[in-house]
């Protein structure tokens, strides 16, 4: 699991040292998942994705990629593997993605594994 609101720097940190590249596992979770859904990153997700002309998701699709994750979507439908592979044809600016972290990290939270005490449902209240 990899989006703004678990973005697990340490772990990308050192899978980058070692040549492991992380795949991003609901990467558009604060689209689609409750838990995630209406915190603060979706105004500055939405907001960069209007200026840029962009869906919401290919922005998140897009931090991803620019934060060193490697994005596996999944998608039946023609227009949303279109959508998808849109996010080849731009780039956001470096203030962009720091915009995105930063309120992602205000509220740390996972949408899966929470039932288990090694994954908290917020990764602030995990052991070093």
């Amino acid at each position: 699991e990899a989006h703004p609101y678990l973005q697990q720097n340490k772990l990308l940190q050192w899978c980058g040292a070692r040549g492991i590249l992380i795949a991003s596992y609901s990467p558009l979770g604060s689209l689609v998942k409750d838990v995630l859904k209406e915190g603060p990153i979706d105004a500055v997700v939405n907001g960069i994705a209007e200026r840029l002309g962009r869906s919401p998701g290919q922005v998140l699709l897009r931090w991803n990629l620019q934060t060193g994750r490697c994005v596996i979507t999944t998608s039946s439908k023609p227009e949303r593997m279109a959508e998808c592979l849109g996010i080849f044809a731009f780039e956001l600016s470096p203030a962009d993605v720091a915009e995105i972290s930063a309120a992602g990290a205000e509220r740390p939270r996972r949408a899966f594994w929470t039932q288990c005490a090694q994954f908290p449902e917020s990764p602030s209240q995990a052991e070093e």
